[in-house]
C-alpha cells in the first residue's frame, strides 16, 4: 500500500470518528484540527507531487452534520501548495468539526505520528538509493558547466537591468548552452570554436606584428612554417590517437594549412621577402602537402581547404597571368587532383566546385596572349576531356545513368571549351580543324569502346554534332552559312526520323536551332541597316535569309509532322513552335511587303497579315498566332490615333477624320465586334477567346465614349472657345453617334435570329441594357443641343422634359444609370441660376428674366413630381427615396420662401413673418403628416420665439416698439391658438405628442410675454421681473397645467426663484431705485414684501412639487439658508431705502432676526439655521463694535445698547422657557 493511500485511509478514518463523536468531547477539537489540517495538505501534497491532477474539494454537508469528500481532478502548483479557495473551504470544514466532538483521538494521534515518520524514513532512504545509483559528473566537466552558467548568468543579469530589450536575446543564448550541455558537448564546442577563431586571427596579427618588429627575414620564414608544422603534427598526432577526435584533429590540422598559407603570403606579396616566383612555388608546395593530407586522411575540410588555396593561389601572388601556361598546367593537375580527392572520399560536391571554380578562374584571367596557341588548345582541351572523362565515367567503366546534373555539366563544358577556342587569336581553318578533330576522337570513342548502345553515345553523339556545326560556321561565309547549317540539321533530322535514330535527330536538331538563331540575328542586322540607311547593297541577301527562314521552319515542321508517329513529346511540341514561327513569319513577310509598297495605307492593309495569323490559327489550333494577330489590330488604332493627334488638321471630331482614319475605326469596330463568332466557329478555347469576348462586349461602349468625347468637344467649341450655336459638324457627330447606337441594336438582333439561344439570351439583354443606357444618354444630349441651337435661352428649361421622361424611362425599364441621369439634370438648372446670378448680380425672385423665374418654378414642380413617378411606377429603388427626401425638401421649402423677401425689404418684421411661417408648416403638418415639418415647425417656433425675445430687449432702448408689440402679440396669438386648437391642455400623455417639444416651451414663451407687456404697461423692471417670478410660480402650482409642466418642473422651479430673488438683490445692490418720491418707495416695499412672501411659500410650503425639487436639485436646508440670506438683503436695502443713515436699524433687524432663527431652531425642521443664528450674532456683535459705534454719540450708544440689551434679554427668558416645556 502506497503513503498516499495510508494517508487517505487516515483521513477516512479520522472523518468516521468525528462524526461518530458528533455529541461530546469539545474540549479536544482543537487538536483534531490541527491533525486533520496537516494530514490533508500532506496528502495533497503526494497527490501533486505523484499524478498531476486529483485533489480533495468540499463536496456537502448533510442535515446531520456528516462530512463528505470527493476527488476532483484539478491542476496545482508544482510545490504542492493548495488553491485559495479550497483552503477557504477546508477552513469551512474545519469549523463545522469544530462544533462536534470526537474520542479515542489520543491512540490515533499516536499511530499517525509513527506511520508519518515511517513513511517519510522510507521517504529518504529511496532518495538517497535514487541519488547513489545516479553516474556524477566528472571534475572538469561539471567544472565548466558550472563556470559557464555562472558566467552567463552574471552577464544577463548584469545587462537586464540596463538593456531590458535584449534581455530575450540573452536568454536564447543560455538555452542555446543548455541545449548543448545536456548532449554532453557544451564545453567541447565552445572551445573548440573558440579556439579556432582566436588562434587564426592571433596567429594573423602575431605575424603581422613579428614581421613589422621583430624578426629577421628568415626567422620570419622559419617561425611561420615551423608554427603551422607543429599545428599541423598535433592534428596528425590527435588523429592517430583516438578515433573520437577525428573532426577535431580535421580541424587542428586545417589551421595548420591556414597558418602556412598566411605565412606564404606574409612572404611573398605582402612584404616581397621573396619574389613572385618563389612565392607561387611556396604555394604550390603548400597546395601539394594539403592535397597528401587530404588523400590521407579522407576529410573534407582538408579537401576543401586544398581546392580553394590551390585555385585562387594566382590571385594571392598578386599577377595571374604572370604563370601563363605553367598556370594553366598547374590549375589542369589541379582539377585532376581534385576530382581524385572527389571520387575518393565520395563527396561529388567537391567536384562540381571544382568544375566551376576552374573554369571561372580561366575566364577571368583570360589565356596570355604570349602562350603558343596551340599549347594553349591542348591545355584546354585536357581540361574537356577530364570533366568529359569524370562525368561519363565511373573508373573505366561506363556510367549506367545519366542524372541531370551530369548532363548539364556535359554540355557546359563542350560549350565553354567551343567558347574559349574561339577566344583563341589563330586562323579559322586551324579552328575548324581542331573542332572536326575532337568530333572525331568523340566518334571514335564511341565506336572503338562500343558505347553506342549506352546512355552516354546520344551525349557524344550531340557533342560531336555541336563540334562539327561551329566548324562549318567558322568556315562558311557569313551571308549563307546559316542556311546550309539549317540545311545540314534539317538533313539529319530526316535521316533521323527515316531511321528512327534519336541521337541523330537530336543532333540535327541542335544544329538547326543554332542556325536559325543565326540567320535571325543576320536577318534583323540588314534590315536594321535597310530602314535606317540608305545602302541597299545586301537587300537580295536580306529577302533571300528572309525567304529561307520561313521555308525552312516550314519544312521542318513538316517533316516532324509527316513522321509524329515515331517523334517524341518534344519533338511534337517542337514542331507546334515551327508553325507558330511560319505563321508569325507569313505576318511579318506581308506585313514587310505592304510597308514597302503601300505605305500610306499600311495600317488599314494590316487586315491581311492579321487574316492569315487567325486562319493558320483557327486550322493548327495555334496560340502565338492569335497573339500575333491581336498585334497587328494595334495598327488600326495607330491610324486612328494618328489621324486624331497628328494628321492635318488635328481634331477630336468624328466627322473631321480622314479617309483611313474612318476604314481603320471600322475594321477595328468590326474586327472587336466579330472575333467572339471566329472563336465560336472555330471552336478554340484560350485567353484568345476570352479576350474576344471581352473585346465584343467593350464594342458596346464605344457608343458612350464616343459620346463622351462629344460632350468634351461641344464644351471646348461653344464654352472655351465660346463659338455660336449652330447645325455644325458637332451636331452631326451626334448623328454619327446615334446611327451606330441603331446599327449596334440591329446586330443585336440579327444575332438573336441566326443563332437563338446557343449565344445566350442574357447576353443579348446585357448588351441591349448597355445600349439602352448609352441610348437614354444621347438623347438627353442630343435633344438639348438641338433645344439649345433653336431657343437659346430657353434650353435649360427644357432640361424638364428629358429629367421626367428618362425618370420614368430609366423605372419602368430597369435603366439605373438612366435613373441617375435624369436626376442630374437638376444640375443644368443649378447652372442656369449660376448664370442668372452673373447677368443680375442678385437672387431676388422679382428681378430674374421670366425665363429663369419659370425654371425655379419647374425645379419645385420635378422635384414635387419625382415621388408622383416613382409611386406610379411601384418602385422601390434607392431613387425612390430620395425623391421622398426631394418631396420632403420642397414642403420644407414652401413656409419661407418669403422669408429672403422680408428680411430684405421688412426686417423689422422678420419675427413676424417667423411666425407666419411657423402657422404654414403647422397647418402643413396637420395636412400631410411629415416628420420633417415638425422638426421644421419647432425649429421656426424657436427662431421666431428668440427673435421676439431680441426684438423686446430691443425696444427697451426705443428702438422698434411697434413692431416688436406686434410679434410679441402675434406669438402669444399663434401659440394660443395652437394650444387650443390641438387641446394641449386635456392631453393626459404629453411625451407622446408629436409637439411635445413646443408644448414645453410655450409656457416660458407666456412668462417672458407677461414680463413684456408688465413692462409696457409701467416702464418699471421691477414690477415686470417680479410678475414674471409670480407667474412661474402660478405654474408650478396651477393643477390644470401639470401634465404641460411635468417635465419641466424644475426648470420653472429654479427660474421662480431666480426671478423672486432678483428684486431683494437689486434693491440691496441699489440697483433700481425710485424718483417718485413716496409712493415709488411704498411700491417697491410692497413688490420686495411680494417677492419675499412669494419665496417664504417656495420653500416652506409641503406641496408635492416642491418637495422633489429639494430632495432632487437643492436640499431644503440650502434653501432656508438661501431665504434667509434674501430676507437679510430685503430688510437691509429697504431700510437703506427709507431711512438715509439705516446702520442702526440694519443691527437691530439683524440682530431680531438672529434671536428669531434661535427661536426657530427649537422646532426639529430647522435644526439646520442654528448656525445661521450664530452667524448673524457674530456679524451683528462685530458691525456693532468696530462699525456702529464709531459714528455713534453717547446718547445713542446708551440706547442702541439698553435696546439690543433688552432685546438679547427677553429672547433668552422666553427661549429658556419654550426650551423647558418642549423638554417636559
Amino acid at each position: 500500500m502506497s503513503d498516499k493511500q495510508l494517508l487517505q485511509e487516515r483521513i477516512d478514518r479520522l472523518e468516521a470518528s468525528v462524526n461518530e463523536a458528533y455529541k461530546g468531547f469539545s474540549s479536544t477539537i482543537d487538536g483534531l484540527k490541527i491533525e486533520l489540517s496537516r494530514l490533508r495538505e500532506r496528502s495533497e501534497s503526494m497527490s501533486c507531487d505523484t499524478t498531476e491532477d486529483s485533489c480533495l474539494y468540499f463536496h456537502s454537508i448533510n442535515g446531520k452534520g456528516r462530512v463528505q469528500f470527493d476527488i476532483a481532478s484539478n491542476q496545482f502548483p508544482i510545490d504542492g501548495a493548495l488553491l485559495t479557495d479550497e483552503n477557504q473551504t477546508l477552513h469551512e470544514v474545519d469549523d463545522v468539526v469544530a462544533e462536534n466532538s470526537v474520542h479515542n483521538i489520543q491512540s490515533q494521534k499516536r499511530d499517525d505520528v509513527e506511520r508519518t515518520q515511517h513513511t517519510e524514513r522510507s521517504n529518504m532512504q529511496r532518495s538517497e538509493t535514487d541519488s547513489m545509483e545516479q553516474s556524477e559528473p566528472g571534475f572538469i566537466s561539471s567544472f565548466l558547466s558550472a563556470f559557464f552558467q555562472a558566467i552567463i548568468a552574471y552577464v544577463v543579469s548584469s545587462l537586464s537591468a540596463f538593456s531590458s530589450p535584449v534581455q530575450e536575446l540573452f536568454q536564447r543564448v543560455v538555452a542555446l548552452y543548455h541545449h548543448y550541455q545536456k548532449q554532453g558537448k557544451a564545453p567541447v564546442f565552445l572551445m573548440t570554436v573558440g579556439g579556432l577563431v582566436t588562434l587564426t586571427l592571433g596567429f594573423g596579427y602575431l605575424l603581422q606584428y613579428s614581421f613589422n618588429s621583430l624578426f629577421n627575414d628568415t626567422l620570419k620564414v622559419i617561425s611561420g612554417f615551423v608554427i603551422g608544422g607543429v599545428v599541423i603534427t598535433l592534428g596528425v598526432f590527435l588523429s592517430k590517437k583516438k578515433t573520437e577526435f577525428r573532426d577535431y584533429a580535421a580541424s587542428v590540422i586545417a589551421l595548420g594549412l591556414v597558418f602556412n598559407y598566411l605565412t606564404a603570403y606574409f612572404i611573398g606579396p605582402y612584404f616581397n621577402i621573396v619574389s613572385e616566383t618563389s612565392g607561387f612555388i611556396l604555394l604550390l608546395l603548400i597546395t601539394g602537402v594539403s592535397f597528401l593530407l587530404a588523400v590521407i586522411y579522407e576529410t573534407r575540410i582538408i579537401s576543401a581547404l586544398t581546392l580553394i588555396g590551390g585555385v585562387f593561389m594566382p590571385f594571392i601572388v598578386g599577377d595571374a597571368e604572370s604563370a601563363g601556361g605553367v598556370f594553366l598546367a598547374y590549375l589542369l593537375i589541379l582539377s585532376f587532383a581534385n576530382l581524385y580527392l572527389s571520387r575518393r572520399i565520395n563527396w561529388p560536391a567537391l567536384s562540381q566546385a571544382t568544375f566551376f571554380l576552374s573554369l571561372s578562374v580561366i575566364e577571368f584571367i583570360g589565356i596570355s596572349e604570349a602562350m603558343y596557341p596551340l599549347a594553349a588548345i591542348a591545355l584546354l582541351s585536357g581540361f574537356f576531356y577530364a570533366y568529359t572523362y569524370y562525368w561519363s565515367f565511373n573508373g573505366l567503366q561506363v556510367k549506367k545513368s545519366l542524372t541531370n546534373n551530369n548532363l548539364t555539366i556535359l554540355i557546359a563544358n563542350t560549350f565553354y571549351f567551343i567558347y574559349v577556342v574561339l577566344q583563341i587569336q589563330v586562323d579559322a581553318a586551324f579552328i575548324a580543324g581542331v573542332f572536326a578533330f575532337h568530333a572525331v576522337v568523340l566518334m571514335f570513342v564511341i565506336r572503338s569502346l562500343k558505347l553506342m548502345a549506352t546512355l552516354i553515345a546520344p551525349v557524344y553523339l550531340l557533342m560531336s554534332g555541336l563540334l562539327i556545326a561551329v566548324a562549318v560556321f567558322v568556315l562558311l561565309p557569313a551571308d549563307i552559312a546559316s542556311i546550309v547549317w539549317a540545311v545540314e540539321g534539317l538533313s539529319m533530322l530526316y535521316i533521323g526520323f527515316r531511321y528512327s535514330h534519336k541521337a541523330i535527330r537530336a543532333e540535327g536538331s541542335v544544329i538547326f536551332i543554332i542556325a536559325m538563331v543565326s540567320l535571325l540575328w543576320h536577318i534583323l542586322i540588314a534590315f536594321d541597316r535597310f530602314f535606317v540607311s540608305v545602302d541597299d547593297s545586301g537587300v537580295v541577301w536580306q529577302w533571300v535569309n528572309l525567304s529561307a527562314f520561313g521555308l525552312l521552319s516550314f519544312i521542318a515542321y513538316r517533316i516532324v509532322q509527316y513522321s509524329a508517329a515515331d517523334a517524341t513529346t518534344v519533338e511534337l511540341k517542337s514542331a507546334f513552335i515551327l508553325n507558330e514561327i511560319f505563321t508569325f513569319w507569313g505576318g511579318v513577310f506581308l506585313s514587310l511587303l505592304i510597308v514597302l509598297n503601300m505605305s500610306s495605307a499600311m495600317a488599314v492593309m494590316a487586315f491581311v497579315p492579321m487574316v492569315w495569323c487567325f486562319y493558320r490559327a483557327s486550322k493548327h489550333r495555334l496560340i502565338f498566332a492569335q497573339v500575333t494577330g491581336y498585334a497587328l489590330v494595334l495598327a488600326f488604332v495607330g491610324q486612328i490615333v494618328y489621324g486624331v493627334f497628328y494628321s492635318y488638321p488635328a481634331s477630336y471630331v468624328v466627322s473631321q477624320q480622314g479617309v483611313f482614319s474612318w476604314i481603320a475605326a471600322i475594321e477595328l469596330l468590326a474586327f472587336m465586334w466579330g472575333m467572339k463568332f471566329y472563336y465560336i466557329q472555330s471552336n478554340i478555347n484560350g485567353k484568345g477567346r476570352s479576350l474576344s469576348f471581352k473585346m465584343h462586349y467593350l464594342t458596346f461602349f464605344i457608343p458612350a465614349a464616343l459620346l463622351v468625347l462629344s460632350i468634351f468637344n461641344l464644351f471646348s467649341h461653344h464654352i472655351y472657345f465660346i463659338n455660336p450655336l449652330e447645325f455644325s459638324y458637332l451636331w452631326f457627330d451626334l448623328i454619327v453617334i446615334g446611327a451606330l447606337i441603331y446599327v449596334l441594336f440591329r446586330l443585336v438582333g440579327i444575332v438573336d435570329s441566326i443563332y437563338g439561344d446557343s449565344i445566350g439570351t442574357i447576353e443579348s439583354l446585357k448588351y441591349r441594357y448597355i445600349l439602352n443606357e448609352t441610348l437614354s444618354f444621347y438623347g438627353a444630349i442630343f435633344f438639348l443641343y438641338s433645344v439649345a441651337i433653336l431657343t437659346g435661352d430657353w434650353a435649360y428649361n427644357a432640361a424638364i422634359i428629358p429629367l421626367l421622361y428618362l425618370l420614368h424611362r430609366g423605372i419602368k425599364n430597369k435603366l439605373p444609370l438612366t435613373e441617375y441621369l435624369a436626376w442630374s439634370h437638376f444640375v443644368l438648372f443649378a447652372v442656369m441660376t449660376y448664370f442668372a446670378y452673373e447677368d443680375v448680380g442678385n437672387m431676388h425672385f422679382s428681378e430674374q428674366s421670366f425665363a429663369t423665374m419659370a425654371g425655379w418654378l419647374e425645379v419645385l414642380l420635378s422635384a414635387w413630381a419625382l415621388q408622383f413617378i416613382y409611386k406610379r411606377l411601384d418602385s422601390r429603388s434607392a431613387g425612390s427615396e430620395a425623391s421622398v427626401y426631394v418631396r420632403t425638401g420642397v414642403y420644407l421649402l414652401l413656409p419661407v420662401l418669403f422669408i429672403p423677401r422680408v428680411l430684405r425689404l421688412y426686417e423689422e418684421y422678420l419675427s413676424v413673418a417667423l411666425w407666419v411661417s411657423f402657422t404654414i408648416s403647422w397647418l402643413m403638418y396637420k395636412k400631410i403628416k411629415i416628420q420633417a415639418l415638425l422638426i421644421e415647425l419647432s425649429l421656426l417656433f424657436l427662431v421666431a420665439a428668440l427673435s421676439a425675445v431680441l426684438l423686446m430687449f430691443a425696444a427697451i432702448n426705443g428702438n422698434n416698439e411697434l413692431p416688436a408689440l406686434i410679434s410679441l402679440v402675434s406669438g402669444v396669438v399663434i401659440v394660443s391658438a395652437f394650444h387650443y386648437v390641438e387641446k394641449t391642455l386635456s392631453n393626459k400623455n404629453v411625451k407622446n405628442s408629436a409637439y411635445y417639444v413646443l408644448i414645453l416651451i410655450s409656457p416660458y414663451f407666456y412668462g417672458f410675454a407677461v414680463a413684456a407687456f408688465s413692462y409696457a404697461a409701467s416702464h418699471q423692471l421691477s414690477i415686470s421681473v417680479v410678475m414674471s417670478g409670480l407667474f412661474l410660480l402660478y405654474l408650478l402650482v396651477e393643477r390644470r397645467l401639470l401634465n404641460i409642466m411635468r417635465d419641466t418642473l424644475s426648470l420653472a422651479y429654479g427660474l421662480s426663484w431666480l426671478a423672486l430673488s432678483a428684486l431683494p438683490v437689486m434693491i440691496f445692490t441699489e440697483t433700481v431705485f425710485s424718483s417718485a418720491g413716496f409712493s415709488g418707495i411704498t411700491i417697491l416695499l410692497v413688490l420686495n414684501l411680494i417677492s419675499i412672501s412669494a419665496l417664504w411659500f417656495i420653500s416652506h410650503q409641503r406641496i408635492a412639487v416642491f418637495q422633489v425639487f429639494k430632495h432632487r436639485v437643492i436640499t431644503q436646508n440650502i434653501q432656508f439658508w438661501m431665504f434667509h440670506g434674501l430676507v437679510i438683503l430685503t430688510y437691509t436695502g429697504s431700510l437703506n431705502l427709507v431711512f438715509t443713515s439705516g446702520s442702526v436699524g440694519v443691527s437691530i433687524a439683524l440682530l431680531i432676526h438672529a434671536v428669531a432663527l434661535l427661536f426657530l431652531t427649537l422646532s426639529d425642521r430647522y435644526q439646520a439655521l442654528f448656525r445661521l443664528s450664530l452667524v448673524l450674532f457674530a456679524v451683528t456683535a462685530v458691525k456693532v463694535i468696530f462699525y456702529d459705534m464709531q459714528d455713534f454719540e453717547n446718547l445713542h450708544k446708551v440706547i442702541a445698547f439698553m435696546v439690543i440689551g433688552s432685546i438679547l434679554m427677553v429672547a433668552a427668558f422666553l427661549f429658556q422657557k419654550l426650551r423647558n416645556r418642549q423638554l417636559l
